[in-house]
């Protein structure tokens, strides 16, 4: 079984639209879970810190292609910060 998603990131700032993109450098952000287990391979908890995925939001102005470095910066899953 495969379970898929995609997500978009659009915000309004000042009046300026934003896109956002994820992009992933390092390792792939690709679980596996085996049923019948507690495992997901590989584990990110347990892997070197170095070897861990690197997730990086880029934001764009869309007016003008601009990378803007937003101030702040809170990454949630489920509402838990």
């Amino acid at each position: 079984m495969n379970l898929e998603s995609g997500f978009t990131i659009i915000a309004l700032m000042d009046g300026t639209t934003i896109n956002g993109t994820l992009r992933v450098e390092g390792t792939p952000l690709v679980q596996r879970y085996n049923k019948g287990t507690n495992a997901f391979i590989p584990n990110f908890e347990t892997i070197a810190e170095s070897s861990r995925p690197t997730v990086v939001l880029v934001l764009r102005d869309i007016s003008d292609g601009n990378v803007l470095t937003p101030q702040t910066l809170e990454w949630r899953y489920n509402d838990l910060l």
